[in-house]
C-alpha cells in the first residue's frame, strides 16, 4: 500500500462544513505547506462558482495548503497540476477507462464527471499569500442529476476501493505533478494536460459572465493555460474563465 509522504501534515477529521473553509483558517494562522485537511463528510462542500459540492460518506475529500514559490499570477495554473494528479489516481487504481481533463479543471471517466477542484487564495497573519487546493473525488457515490452526468470509482471497478487505498495515492500524485511544475514550469504540465484534453477540436459554447457567451472551436491551450478558441472568422481568441458546453 502507498504511504503519506513524510512532508505533509495530515490532519484527518470525522465531519467538517468545509476542508476548504477549514484549511483557509489554517493557513491565515500560519499553517505549514502540505498541510492537508481531510474529513469523512463535509455538511457544506463548496465548488466552482459558489456551487454545492455533494459530500456524502465513502468519497474523498481533502484541502491542501501550499506556498509555491512560482510567484500568484500563476498559481492558476495549479487547476491544470491537480487535475493531472486526479487523472493519474483514477487511472491507477480504473486503468480500462477512458479519462479526460476538461477545462479548466474537471476530470471525466467515460465522459462523465468523477472530480472537482476548487482554488482559493488568500494571505495569512504576516501577509503572506498561499493557496488552499480543495479536490473532491467520487469513490462510492455519484450525484444524480448533474448537468454532463456523475461517476464513482466503485462504478468502474470489479473489486470495490475504498479511501484509505485512493488517498495516498492522490497525495502522492499531487506532490509528483507539484514537483514537476514548481522544478520545471508550465511547459510539461500543459504538454501532458493536453493528451487527456476532453473534446480538443470539437465545436464548443464559453458562458461566462451574463450575458457574454462565445462560440468556436476549441484548437488548444496558451502558455499559461487558457482556452484557446478559433471563432469561424479564423480569429484566435484566449479565454481566461467560464464553463464549456459542446455544441
Amino acid at each position: 500500500m502507498v504511504s503519506i509522504p513524510e512532508r505533509i501534515h495530515l490532519l484527518e477529521l470525522d465531519v467538517v462544513d468545509s476542508t476548504n473553509r477549514l484549511a483557509y483558517d489554517l493557513g491565515f494562522s500560519g499553517a505549514k505547506p502540505w498541510t492537508i485537511v481531510h474529513a469523512l463528510e463535509q455538511t457544506s462542500g463548496r465548488g466552482r462558482r459558489q456551487n454545492d459540492w455533494l459530500s456524502p460518506r465513502g468519497n474523498l475529500f481533502l484541502s491542501a495548503i501550499l506556498k509555491p514559490i512560482n510567484g500568484p499570477k500563476r498559481w492558476s495554473e495549479l487547476s491544470f497540476v491537480i487535475s493531472l494528479a486526479v487523472a493519474d489516481t483514477v487511472a491507477e487504481v480504473a486503468d480500462r477507462s477512458i479519462i479526460g481533463l476538461k477545462w479548466p479543471n474537471d476530470v471525466l471517466v467515460n465522459n462523465k464527471k468523477i472530480s472537482g477542484i476548487l482554488l482559493e487564495t488568500g494571505n495569512n497573519v504576516k501577509k503572506e499569500g498561499y493557496l488552499v487546493v480543495g479536490v473532491g473525488l467520487n469513490i462510492a457515490h455519484s450525484p444524480a442529476g448533474t448537468r454532463y452526468g456523475a461517476t464513482c470509482i466503485n462504478e468502474l471497478i470489479s473489486e470495490k476501493s475504498s479511501i484509505k487505498i485512493i488517498l495516498p495515492i492522490l497525495i502522492k500524485a499531487m506532490i509528483n505533478w507539484y514537483d514537476i511544475w514548481e522544478n520545471s514550469g508550465f511547459l510539461e504540465i500543459r504538454r501532458q494536460w493536453l493528451k487527456r484534453a476532453h473534446g480538443l477540436g470539437k465545436r464548443i459554447e464559453i458562458i461566462g459572465i451574463a450575458p457574454k457567451t462565445q462560440e468556436g472551436i476549441y484548437t488548444g491551450l496558451s502558455k499559461d493555460g487558457r482556452l484557446v478558441l478559433t471563432k469561424d472568422n479564423g480569429e484566435k481568441e484566449l479565454v481566461s474563465a467560464g464553463t464549456v458546453t459542446f455544441v
